[in-house]
């Protein structure tokens, strides 16, 4: 097979950026890898296949970085330590961390990839809680919830004295719409955590459940108390406060707020899609592309940005070609995700099929299937868009009774229970 080369002490970034996290091991390990992703990114680029004749040619030179040589580094240093838990973790932890700060998925898998080989032991051990705290992070990005519940769990068995582990459980319960144990696993974190972040824990849940206004208010007034908080966090919050202000149809409040909280933390993917759904739906797609342009590290990014291409409905060339070519990538990545691992960003794949594809049937069944295991807000808004375009008034009905029995508040929910159709993001069109 043909090489790459890099140069002495440098990384080896193998897996493209676009490439849903959940796929970074199974892929790498499975023996067709790198010739279904060569071929699929020839593909995407309308030239002819290319096959190495030789397993010697040099098809591709990585750039050498101070992160690729860090990591690295610490990889090495692993390797010649096996029995070293502190160099494994140092590895796994820093590259945690550059998964988060770069949005990029790959990382989780460098993680995943070096300690799932003694996971096991030290599971069953209990003698390296921080080890397993980060197994248990590295299954919840890739949304493998039992698995990193089982985990934090365990955790808890051992030591009470991570608050981190509630925080985690309690994320998790909310994601599968488990509101009373997501709040009795925030209410352990009483005196052992920040006023801030235990304020943020229980009025996130309250304000799925029935007290939306009483918990922006609450929350709101904390966060301006300590305003000098640890920037992170500080930005965790103001991302909470964002998705409240929408709900309460506080549009301006709710753009402050995500501004802001990007500021302090510029990197973090996850509150930049939110942020971008928020503009898409308010037609803002200038505005969206703007902020998506430099962050394009993951399919969700790549999906946002191309639907505001499609959008602004630009007649040139090179924008249309750029739409061909993003969709192309974009189904060519959710097909293998749907190969490799089924549940692998449900919610994502239905909005593709919906509104760059228009395979509405399609797009109901990937939002049903998604629901059966989500439940967040984000989860009920594409399966109610779905739904309602197909004329699917059992599936309609049962989120009316999820909204009803939850007491979930959203200024616009009625808004598309009321519209005759909806052609895609613009006004008016989330819950």
């Amino acid at each position: 097979m043909a090489r790459l080369e890099s140069k002495p002490g440098q990384f080896i970034n193998f897996l493209p950026r676009t490439h849903t996290n959940k796929l970074i091991n199974k892929t790498m390990k499975h023996p067709l890898f790198f010739i279904i992703v060569f071929f699929i990114s020839i593909s995407v680029c309308n030239a002819a296949p290319f096959t190495p004749e030789n397993e010697n040619l040099v098809i591709y030179q990585v750039e050498k970085t101070a992160l690729s040589e860090k990591l690295e580094s610490l990889r090495i240093n692993m390797l010649e330590n096996k029995t070293n838990s502190s160099d494994l973790e140092a590895y796994v932890a820093f590259s945690i961390n550059v998964a988060r700060k770069k949005s990029d998925p790959r990382y989780f898998g460098y993680a995943k990839a070096a300690l799932q080989p003694t996971i096991k032991q030290y599971f069953i051990s209990g003698t390296h809680t921080g080890l397993l705290i980060h197994w248990a992070d590295i299954m919840q990005f890739m949304h493998q919830f039992d698995e990193a519940e089982r985990t934090l769990q365990r955790v808890i068995n051992i030591s009470r004295d991570n608050p981190r582990t509630n925080l985690m459980l309690s994320a998790i319960y909310q994601a599968q719409g488990r509101y009373p144990e997501a709040l009795k696993q925030c209410n352990a974190l009483f005196t052992r955590t920040s006023m801030l972040v235990l304020t943020a824990c229980i009025t996130q849940i309250k304000s799925l459940t029935g007290n939306l206004k009483d918990s922006f208010t609450v929350l709101s007034k904390q966060v301006y108390r300590e305003s000098h908080s640890n920037a992170v966090n500080h930005a965790w919050v103001l991302s909470i406060l964002a998705e409240m202000s929408e709900r309460l149809n506080k549009n301006d409040q709710a753009a402050d707020f995500f501004t802001e909280s990007l500021r302090l933390d510029p990197l973090n993917g996850f509150t930049r899609s939110a942020y971008a759904d928020f503009l898409l739906d308010q037609g803002k797609y200038r505005q969206v592309k703007d902020i998506l342009s430099d962050h394009l590290f993951t399919d969700g990014l790549l999906l946002r940005y191309t639907m505001a291409d499609v959008h602004s409905k630009s007649n040139h060339q090179s924008t249309r070609q750029e739409i061909r070519n993003n969709i192309e990538k974009l189904h060519a990545n959710y097909s293998l995700s749907q190969k490799m691992d089924g549940d692998s960003h449900l919610r994502d794949q239905a909005i593709f099929y919906l509104y760059l594809k228009k395979q509405q049937s399609k797009a109901l069944a990937l939002a049903k299937s998604n629901w059966e295991i989500y439940k967040e807000p984000a989860d009920a808004r594409i399966l109610l868009r779905c739904a309602h375009l197909a004329g699917d008034e059992k599936t309609i009905n049962q989120l009316r009774e999820w909204k009803e029995s939850n007491r979930y508040e959203n200024a616009v929910w009625d808004q598309i229970m009321n519209m005759d159709g909806l052609s895609g993001y613009g006004k008016g069109t989330t819950l």
